[in-house]
């Protein structure tokens, strides 16, 4: 019915309690609601398209299929006088499609002031048009009509610098302003340096060297990892040998700093490697001469705590620790000391030295006890004492931390602690009255909230209090509506209405004829909002009305833009962010949509989701590349909530993403892993880039999953740790820790990233499940496997 009907069959879902609270949902319904919601936002600019398109023109347009799109807008025959955005779209079509003269007869139709929402746009595919049939004049005088708040006006400054650089009959004086002005305007953008060197050239022509020296050195400084930058120092040298003395002095005087930007770029970039090579030579050359360095110490500072935290990023601890020796040593007064002694300290930890890790961590909380990271400090010794075997030590290093930091940011982890110690001595009653205790135990992230009273019902439960710890499981359930504890405590409560020995499995939901989700979590279940109101100041806002007739002209990405402006100007608006946030969802935007949501509004996540209908939730939880994900998902036998969930954490849907690790795309693929699977795919052509690739990226990221549950015997949460953690290092920590219960076991990860991570795709997993998939609660077993060849 979701596939005939979708708008009618979200109608009726939201209709029924029963249908919101017991019945699972196919991803297909998912996409159903997410089609009626686009409908909705298209039908928002249809007034001012004046009719809505051919089925055959949207579907082009959507696709990008543009010949196609031609044709089918052709056969509309758009009336310019009654239609003009109708005909600015086939323009658009034209250009998109190489045809430049019909573009250009087709806008010559148009009267601009029937398109006043869209003239910007207008006049830039004008540009476009006029600069492939090589007419510059015409192209410049399009493109400055663009004005200078349009999303469209980069790419129309840049055209029109062009243009005047190229024409036959072209003024230079005019040609360099216009080159000047794009550099000017935008120094960060990508088409920057090319311009820049085209500017600085043209500068040298006409002998105006300090000029040239000065673009070029701008190009040095800000994109020096660019590929003009090799032709920006040669035109550099050139026009300093022109230059007066004194003036060729300062821009030789410039060099360590145009190195320095270098380096910095580097460690931005993530190119570890090269920076410690290109650094360590730096250090050694300014050994033989001390001038080198013409900003003194700091700058020597700077480059060896560089050199100590690229040696982090590429995981080789043991090397890095040298380098923040120095800087602990030798820089004192500067800011790298407290940085070197917190991620040398990390570093230590992590390079199995906790003697000195220790020694870092006790500096750090001495000499900076009122800065935050003090209570970083003395939660990180705890955590080593404890490593170590010396509880007492370590319980009075976290009874001194939650004194001295009350409120610190790591308070909830230092409460943690000292009741895990409780639960390895078993003083389960003591647990209980311990977490009453606590006034503000702190928990303000997903990693925490529900964490102690989930484990003061754990601790009721092992003394043979199970009515009180099915209440308190209950109580954790309802409060933190899709949450990491609320999730195992739900699994906690199945357990109990089993029979002994017998293990829950599946949706939970479905446990004694469907009561169970009923019983815990009806009234819990929020009525379903197909869609948000959009606030009459955002339907007046002309930005919005230009968003939503692009998107019903289907140009997603130019109404994005749209947008994307939006979102900044109603950042403290709630009610508007969520219409935001849903225009956004519709245009394809996933890496903006869902994180308006994720990471701007707070607090939305007080009831559980009714279905796939309910905006909020089916906003933050969206499900793009649906096609590549149901099929790898379905060949490798694992449910698509995972691989969407593990997309949402890894790249936020971004497809060409690439992480400090140099991890890439979709799933954040690293190199090794990504070429190891990739032959046992026997994937032709496989290069490092395909990982940019979404289908590439999700056909080897799901085998990689399979792998790990093939090892992990299908259990969700290891193959999700595994994902992040490696299986090395789960199968050790099964080996080291694997008689504890799941719950437990992944508190004592000893990665805080891993652990981290665990929790957070556990969520994203049981949401996913819950909007979309077969699972409205899925199982979680607490019996871990054995160790790989036990």
């Amino acid at each position: 019915q979701a596939q005939q009907d979708g708008a009618k069959a979200v109608e009726l879902a939201a209709a029924s309690p029963r249908f919101r609270v017991v019945t699972t949902l196919s991803a297909r319904r998912g996409d159903a609601a997410r089609e009626a919601r686009r409908a909705w936002v298209g039908a928002l600019g249809a007034q001012q398209l004046a009719r809505p398109l051919s089925a055959e023109a949207a579907s082009a347009v959507d696709e990008g299929e543009w010949e196609r799109a031609v044709a089918a807008l052709v056969a509309m025959r758009p009336d310019a006088a009654k239609e003009p955005y109708l005909t600015f779209l086939l323009a658009y079509a034209q250009s998109q499609a190489g045809l430049h003269a019909d573009a250009l007869k087709t806008l010559d139709r148009l009267s601009l002031k029937r398109v006043t929402l869209l003239a910007d746009y207008v006049a830039l595919v004008r540009a476009e048009s006029a600069f492939a049939q090589g007419d510059f004049k015409a192209t410049a005088e399009a493109a400055a009509r663009v004005p200078s708040n349009s999303p469209a006006r980069q790419k129309s400054v840049f055209l029109r610098a062009e243009a005047l650089s190229r024409a036959s009959d072209k003024d230079r004086t005019i040609a360099r302003a216009a080159l000047d002005d794009a550099v000017r305007l935008y120094p960060n953008a990508s088409q920057t340096p090319g311009v820049a060197v085209q500017l600085a050239a043209e500068y040298a022509a006409a002998k105006m060297w300090s000029d040239s020296a000065r673009v070029a050195d701008q190009v040095l400084r800000q994109h020096p990892l660019s590929k003009e930058a090799s032709t920006a120092q040669k035109q550099l040298a050139t026009s300093t040998k022109k230059l007066k003395k004194d003036e060729r002095l300062k821009v030789e005087a410039g060099w360590f700093d145009r190195v320095m930007a270098r380096q910095r770029a580097l460690y931005a970039a993530h190119q570890s490697e090269t920076l410690v090579k290109e650094a360590a030579k730096l250090l050694k050359k300014n050994k033989k001469s001390s001038k080198l360095f013409v900003a003194g110490e700091v700058s020597r500072c700077e480059l060896e705590y560089l050199i100590a935290r690229s040696y982090t990023k590429l995981r080789k601890h043991k090397d890095s620790l040298p380098w923040y020796t120095s800087v602990i040593k030798t820089c004192k007064d500067t800011t790298y000391v407290r940085r070197a002694l917190y991620h040398g300290g990390r570093g230590a930890w992590n390079g199995e030295k906790p003697k000195l890790a220790l020694e870092w961590f006790g500096k750090l909380a001495v000499s900076y006890a009122t800065h935050s990271i003090a209570d970083d400090a003395m939660h990180y010794q705890a955590r080593i004492l404890r490593e170590q075997g010396k509880l007492k030590d370590a319980r009075a290093k976290l009874q001194a931390q939650v004194k001295q930091h009350p409120d610190g940011d790591m308070a909830k982890d230092a409460h943690w602690l000292l009741v895990r110690e409780l639960f390895a001595r078993k003083k389960y009653a003591e647990i209980v009255k311990h977490v009453a205790s606590i006034k503000n135990p702190g928990e303000d992230d997903v990693y925490s909230q529900g964490r102690l009273a989930y484990f003061a019902a754990r601790a009721q439960e092992l003394r043979g209090k199970k009515r009180d710890a099915a209440t308190r499981y209950e109580a954790i359930a309802r409060a933190n509506p899709m949450g990491y504890y609320a999730l195992l405590s739900l699994n906690r409560l199945a357990g109990m209405r089993l029979k002994k020995g017998a293990k829950a499995s599946g949706d939970l939901c479905k446990l004694d004829k469907k009561r169970f989700c009923v019983e815990r979590l009806g009234d819990a279940v929020a009525p379903s909002a197909a869609r948000p109101e959009v606030p009459e100041a955002l339907r007046a806002d002309e930005t919005f009305q230009r968003g939503v007739l692009l998107l019903s002209m289907k140009l997603d990405s130019l109404a994005d833009r749209e947008f994307g402006k939006l979102r900044y100007r109603y950042r403290s608006q709630p009610e508007t962010l969520w219409a935001l946030a849903t225009l956004l969802d519709a245009t394809g935007s996933y890496p903006r949509s869902h994180d308006i949501p994720r990471r701007i509004l707070k607090g939305w996540q007080t009831r559980y989701p009714a279905d796939s209908a309910d905006a909020r939730w089916s906003v933050a939880y969206p499900t793009p590349f649906a096609a590549d994900v149901r099929k790898w998902a379905k060949a490798r036998k694992l449910p698509d909530a995972l691989v969407w969930a593990i997309m949402r954490e890894e790249s936020g849907f971004r497809p060409r993403i690439e992480s400090w690790a140099n991890a890439r795309g979709l799933l954040q693929l690293i190199a090794p892993t990504a070429k190891g699977v990739a032959r046992s795919e026997k994937l032709k052509d496989y290069s490092f880039d395909k990982l940019f690739e979404p289908a590439t990226n999700i056909q080897l990221g799901t085998a990689y999953m399979r792998d790990l549950a093939d090892r992990f015997e299908d259990q969700i949460p290891l193959i999700i740790a595994g994902y992040n953690g490696g299986h090395a290092n789960i199968d050790r920590w099964l080996g080291e820790r694997g008689e504890l219960p799941l719950d437990l076991w992944v508190e004592d990860i000893p990665y805080g990233q891993t652990r981290k991570y665990t929790k957070r795709v556990l969520t994203s997993y049981w949401a996913y499940s819950w909007l979309y998939g077969a699972e409205r609660v899925p199982a979680v077993s607490f019996e871990l496997p054995k160790k790989k060849g036990e």
